[in-house]
């Protein structure tokens, strides 16, 4: 990547930063007010600029990622820059969705408008800054089913194992219950998106797979989970387990699929840019 794109990629995050500061300060979340209690950070006078770097840090992680697919992805800049935002952009919505203790009724809907407002920004700068229109490239099906029930119970068994055997959220079994059958649309989500971007991530052997989607996950989920971390006092512990235990769970289902159910060359050799 050069570093003309590293800076398009800073300056999108910097962007996408600032409107999720402002979407935060003018509509801030009622369900995690009525869940946590609000971060000393918020009074500190180092609040603004600490979470604008962090916040432009991760946003220009998931902006840096779209050039894992730019180089094979055929299509349009529009199409191009459209189907990664809507990968990023459908993990983002589940997480949003996730049933949590005493949620409010209003988040139901702000959730979802907040993240079509940033990530709009995100595909209108990919589109016109980073993408780059492309013809065919060995042109296959968009999906690719069969990993489909390995993430999906993959992330259910590893969600479970964290609400009963680390007690996040320390939930009634009724709650219980119902964040089970969220984590399947987790896992369903990851798994389409796997689908779609792993015939065209730049690297194409086995361990380059695993390891450069595994990475696209787990900067949108630290990405996601720092947008509270820093607004509200939450136990560290709790947090980290919930966060290693989903990105080790895509990792897992990753590993699975790209090495027992997709068809490769008899010997994988990484596919560098040339």
């Amino acid at each position: 990547m050069s570093k003309n794109r590293i800076l398009v990629s800073l300056l999108i995050g910097g962007l996408m930063a600032a409107s999720l500061i402002l979407v935060q300060q003018v509509f801030p979340s009622p369900t995690f007010q009525a869940i946590f209690p609000t971060s000393p950070l918020l009074k500190s006078p180092w609040f603004i600029p600490l979470s604008g770097f962090l916040y432009t840090l991760f946003f220009s992680l998931i902006s840096y990622g779209y050039d894992l697919v730019d180089l094979r992805l055929p299509g349009s800049s529009q199409f191009k820059a459209g189907l990664y935002v809507a990968c990023t952009g459908l993990i983002w919505l589940v997480y949003v969705s996730e049933p949590l203790p005493h949620i409010q009724g209003a988040d139901w809907l702000l959730n979802p408008l907040r993240l079509v407002f940033i990530f709009t920004i995100q595909y209108l700068l990919i589109k016109n800054w980073l993408a780059r229109p492309k013809g065919a490239y060995r042109p296959k099906p968009l999906l690719y089913l069969r990993g489909l029930w390995v993430f999906i119970v993959t992330v259910v068994v590893f969600r479970y194992i964290a609400y009963m055997a680390f007690g996040v959220y320390a939930m009634p079994n009724q709650a219980l219950y119902t964040n089970i059958i969220w984590s399947f649309s987790l896992g369903l989500a990851v798994g389409l998106v796997f689908t779609i971007l792993q015939r065209f991530l730049r690297r194409q052997d086995r361990s380059g797979k695993v390891k450069q989607f595994t990475s696209f996950f787990a900067v949108n989920c630290l990405g996601y989970h720092l947008a509270y971390f820093l607004h509200y006092q939450v136990d560290l512990l709790e947090f980290a387990v919930r966060i290693f235990l989903d990105i080790l769970a895509v990792a897992l289902a990753s590993y699975i699929v790209v090495n027992f159910q997709i068809e490769h060359p008899s010997q994988d050799r990484p596919q560098h840019d040339h």
